[in-house]
């Protein structure tokens, strides 16, 4: 309770398997409207709020959740990863992590994600961009725009595909 603002509900977690259950949830805190002044919820990033409010929030906040740091790359292999097949030489520089230095290949073949030291490479970048990449928050695409990674003459395209993270742990 905030003497200033009222009563606040918070939603510390907002999930749901099916749009029955999201629609259920959200009668749920319609019929509270009455006795609190605020909702506070935890959203994924990629929800789509307004079509469920008949009234515009007073603030909408898009706070990143998510936190990733590879601290070793061959430790990945076997990961099962949501990717087409590909492969794409890379060097990586990480500066806390001499182990993850150097040049490798990764490699996605049926859905299983590689890395292996290899002698020649099509990307350069660090080891945060990365673990942005590997982790679903970024694209190779998106990080080349933005300077993140250098290109070379031999790069295709390969990349893994976007896939937002919704993390249930706050940092």
């Amino acid at each position: 309770f905030d003497k200033d603002r009222g009563l606040k509900f918070v939603v510390t977690i907002f999930l749901a398997d099916d749009v029955a259950t999201r629609h259920a949830m959200f009668r749920f805190l319609k019929g509270l409207s009455l006795q609190i002044d605020q909702i506070h919820a935890f959203l994924p990033p990629d929800f789509l709020l307004w079509p469920y409010l008949n009234e515009r929030p007073s603030e909408v906040k898009i706070v990143p959740r998510t936190m990733i740091r590879i601290v070793d790359l061959e430790l990945l292999n076997g990961l099962r990863i949501d990717a087409q097949d590909m492969r794409v030489g890379i060097k990586i520089v990480d500066s806390q992590a001499s182990w993850n230095n150097g040049v490798f290949e990764l490699s996605v073949e049926g859905g299983e994600l590689s890395f292996a030291r290899s002698d020649s490479f099509d990307l350069e970048c660090d080891i945060a961009t990365l673990s942005s990449v590997v982790g679903g928050s970024a694209n190779f695409k998106e990080m080349i725009e933005f300077g993140r990674v250098k290109v070379s003459d031999g790069y295709k395209g390969q990349d893994l595909p976007k896939s937002l993270p919704f993390a249930l742990q706050h940092f």
